[in-house]
Parts: structure tokens; sequence; C-alpha cells
């Protein structure tokens, strides 16, 4: 009996996962086209230039960021869930507040008096303002992840998603409203890009509310599982529970945090260094930031899922010691990952162009596409990246990432300071892609040395491999012939055919499989469907 009740719970909780994981990568779709919809206007509205303040302060909050809610809300999952009883859920869920809030505040207030040390540092000072309205959104910022954690901690991943498309559509509406109410009314390019910060901030307090009113509603399941076994739940031995599992999340993510504020202060520097005035590198790097990085960003949606789903596979299975099944996982989800990277890689280098063209101004458009043809290419890397520390992390090899970050943020800033001074600009993509290469190469060795997982690349890139060389031909050769006539539409045309051509080989060589394909939902769902129709018929 007890054996099958487990089977049960097992299944109920995959079926959680799952439907979480469905819930955040929708969530995240809709997040980033949101993101890019505030992005596109923004940009055309304030110039280059305002955005220059604009990604500088966000640069600038996303270290703060990262090191104060990286690890601090996995760390409450996993506590909240783990903890038996609502009394002791609850007396989780305070300590963390408690702690979130008290270390969300700290942080604002050292952005906000900081500010001008901070963007001195970044040879930018003209972001100033944007950096000191930014600074209270890490105030809500914190404390709505505690919230989150509580909600993830109960399987719960509704209420997180819900607060993410408020914090986008809030973002979009507040930013715009702001700063076009700001430029009519006559206001410098900085404070006009600091109006279209609060927008941010704004949309943070809203996002935090929800999450408030939304607990008052929520009812929880029935608890399960054992953590804390002391009966008066303590709170010092819970903070240091606390803080011990979130340590070595945020180190990572600091490492990461840390590299992408030494690139700011690097190319804003080096820029100066080989004779462009700060208004201009400004915005050369305001170009670089509102164009190419957010297009590279998006074949990441689809990957950051696959990683997700893949942390408890791994655990599960290594918990059975059927390591078997744990290779097999994390050879399966790179197989997925590059599926979806290696065309985006290559389709968004070649055609990077038309496609800024169809966004954004043509005289903008123009001079992003050569940054964006260099970043496309390490999308394919940043995927690898992103499952094989999933796969490290599952493993319980925690210090193995936070290595390879640090070495590949390391090999990234040195190559821009050199690269930036030979190449211009461009110099900063390419050691991007020199950055997230040396990760990969690091975490395949770490796979197979340390955990013995052997994946032959060369095997598996090269269907995938041929397939997106036929798309490139076939999408090369068709935006040529359509350009004149269709103009931008030939982009969509040639994405469309390509994506087409893509799809058919993979799965006439068999690298997909028909069961492969049956097991996505969408799919499920239509073959059951239609199996119905045809036994009424």
């Amino acid at each position: 009996m007890k054996k099958k009740t487990d089977r049960v719970n097992g299944a109920l909780s995959t079926g959680r996962m799952a439907y979480g994981v469905l819930v955040l990568s929708v969530s995240g779709i809709l997040v980033k086209v949101i993101g890019l919809l505030f992005k596109i206007p923004l940009t055309n509205m304030i110039g280059e230039g305002g955005m220059g303040y604009f990604n500088s302060a966000y640069t600038i909050y996303s270290f703060f960021y990262m090191i104060s809610t990286a690890g601090l809300p996995i760390a409450l999952s996993i506590l909240i869930s783990s903890s038996r009883g609502e009394k002791k859920r609850s007396k989780v869920f305070s300590v963390a507040l408690a702690l979130f809030t008290a270390l969300g505040g700290a942080l604002s207030c050292f952005m906000f008096l900081g500010a001008g040390l901070l963007c001195d540092f970044i040879s930018n000072p003209g972001a100033v303002y944007a950096v000191m309205t930014m600074a209270p959104c890490l105030f809500f910022v914190c404390i709505l992840s505690a919230y989150r954690g509580y909600f993830q901690g109960y399987q719960s991943m509704l209420p997180t998603a819900v607060s993410q498309l408020i914090e986008a559509a809030g973002k979009l509406i507040f930013g715009m409203v702001f700063a076009l109410w700001a430029l009519n009314s006559g206001c410098s390019t900085p404070v006009v890009a600091s109006f279209a910060v609060l927008g941010i901030t704004a949309s943070s307090g809203l996002s935090m509310l929800y999450l408030v009113v939304a607990k008052r509603f929520f009812k929880a399941g029935t608890p399960d599982g054992e953590f804390l076994d002391d009966p008066d739940v303590k709170t010092a031995p819970l903070l240091k529970k606390l803080i011990k599992l979130a340590l070595p999340i945020s180190l990572s993510s600091a490492v990461l945090s840390l590299s992408g504020l030494l690139d700011l202060a690097v190319v804003m520097r080096r820029l100066g260094h080989i004779g462009f005035s700060p208004e201009l590198a400004n915005a050369i790097y305001g170009n670089y930031t509102s164009l190419a990085i957010p297009l590279f960003n998006m074949p990441t949606v689809l990957i950051t899922p696959i990683s997700c789903a893949l942390v408890p596979f791994i655990a599960r299975a290594l918990s059975s010691n059927d390591k078997n099944r744990a290779t097999n996982g994390a050879k399966s989800c790179l197989k997925y990952a590059t599926i979806i990277a290696l065309p985006a890689s290559v389709g968004m280098s070649l055609l990077a162009e038309p496609i800024l063209k169809l966004i954004f101004d043509d005289t903008l458009a123009k001079s992003a596409a050569p940054l964006l043809s260099v970043l496309a290419i390490s999308i394919i890397f940043v995927a690898y990246t992103n499952v094989t520390v999933s796969v490290m992390q599952s493993c319980g090899k925690i210090m193995l990432p936070i290595l390879s970050m640090a070495i590949g943020g390391l090999v990234k800033l040195v190559c821009a300071w050199v690269l930036i001074g030979k190449m211009g600009m461009v110099g900063a993509p390419v050691s991007t892609v020199l950055c997230y290469v040396t990760m990969t190469l690091i975490n395949f060795t770490f796979l197979d040395k340390m955990l013995d997982i052997r994946v032959n690349l060369a095997k598996m890139t090269f269907v995938p491999l041929v397939s997106t060389l036929l798309m490139a031909l076939v999408a090369s050769f068709s935006q040529t012939c359509l350009e004149t006539r269709f103009n931008e539409l030939s982009c969509l045309v040639s994405v469309c055919v390509a994506g087409i051509v893509y799809l058919s080989v993979l799965l006439l060589t068999g690298y997909i499989r028909k069961e492969e394909l049956q097991r996505l939902p969408v799919i499920k769902k239509f073959i059951k469907k239609t199996q119905k129709d045809n036994m009424k018929g």
C-alpha cells in the first residue's frame, strides 16, 4: 500500500514539476516579447545615448540583484518544500522574509548613495540619475523574491509567472509613459533615461504587492517530508541552513554578474582610450545592449526550461543509483539544446541585419548588425553552458560551475580589453564568444573527468550541423531572391522556409524520432484527438 502511495505521490510531483516548467516557459517567452516591445519604441524615442544610460544603470542593478536574490529563493523553496507542518513553513518564510528585507534595504541604500562612485567606475557619469532611480527596485525585488521562493516551495509556479508578467507589462506601460512625459517636458537625455528606469522600479513594486495579496489567499497543499528536526523551530539554525544552501548558488551567479559589470567598465574605458568621447562611447554601448543583446537572449528562453527539468531528473536518478539514466538524461537534454540553439545561432548570424530591420530603425539596425552577427555565434555555447551547469549542480558539484564561470569571465575581460583596442566595439561580442567557448570546453571536461559522463559532440552535432548548413543556404538564397520585391517581409519568409527545411532533414534522417515528437504535450493531445475521431468515424 505504501509503495502504491509513493508511486502516486511521485507521479503527482512529476506532474506538478512538468506543469511548473510549462507555466514558467510560457511566461518567460511572454516576458521576453514584452521586454522587446518595451525596448523597441524606447530606443527609437530616447536614442542610443539614452539607452546607454538606461542599460548602464540596469547592468549595475543586475549585479546587486544577482548577489541578493540568485540563491536565496532557491534555498527558501528547498526549505519550504522539505519542512513538515505549516508552523515550521511559516517560520521558514518569516525568517527568510526578514533576511531578504534587510538585505534589499541595505543594497538599495548603497546603490543610491554610491551612484556617483559606481558611475565613475564604469566611466559613464551621465548614468547617475538612472542608477539612483533604479536603487529602490532592489528593495522591492528582494521582498518579491522571498514570496516567489515561498510559492515555489509548494511547487506552485503560477503566482511567480503572473508576477513576472505584471512586472514586464508594468515596465512597458510605466516606462513608456514616464519617458514620454519627461521627453515632452524638455528634460535632458540622462533625465529622460532615469524616468524610463522609474517604470522598472514602479513595476517591481506592483509585482511585489500582487504576491503579498496572493499569499493571503493561497491555500497550501498537504506538507510532506522532513527537514527541520528542532520542534521549536529556532531562528539561528534556520538562518544558518538558509545561508548554507544559498551561498554556492549566489557565488556562481555573482561571478557572472561581476563579469558583466567589469565588462561594461572595460568597454566604456577602452572606447575612451581609442578616441571616443564619453557621449559617443555611451551611444555605441547603448546600441549594442538595446539591439544586439535582447535578440541574442531570445533563444535562451527555450533552453532554460530544459535545464530546469534536468536538475530534478538527474537528482532522482542518482538517488536511485541509476547512473545510466542520469547520463542518458544529460545527453538527451544536450541533444534538444543542440536542435534549438544551433539553427538559432547560424540563422541569426547570417540574417542579423534583416532581422534587426524588422524591429528597429534602419540606421540603428545597420549599426548593430555586425555586432549581432558575431554575438549570435555564442548562442550554441550558451546553451551547452546552461545544460552542463545544471548537470553539475544536480550531481552536487556546486564549485565546478563557479570555477568555469570565473575562468570564462577572466577570458572575456582580457579579450575585451585587447580586442576593443584593435577592432573597436566588435571586440566586445568576440570576447563574449571566446568566454562561452572556454566555459563549454571546461564544463565538458568536468563532465568527462569528474562525473564520468562522456558526450560524443561530433556524433551529436553532425546531423543538426548538416541540417543547419542546408537551412543557411536556403535562407540566404531566399533572402537574396525576395529582398528586392518584398523588402523586410522577405526575412520572415526566408526564416519560415529555412525552418521547414531544417525540421524536414532532422525528421528524414531519423535524428528526431516519431516517439520523441509524440511525447510533446501539444502533439500528444492532437494524436489522441485524431484517434478518437477515427474511432467515431
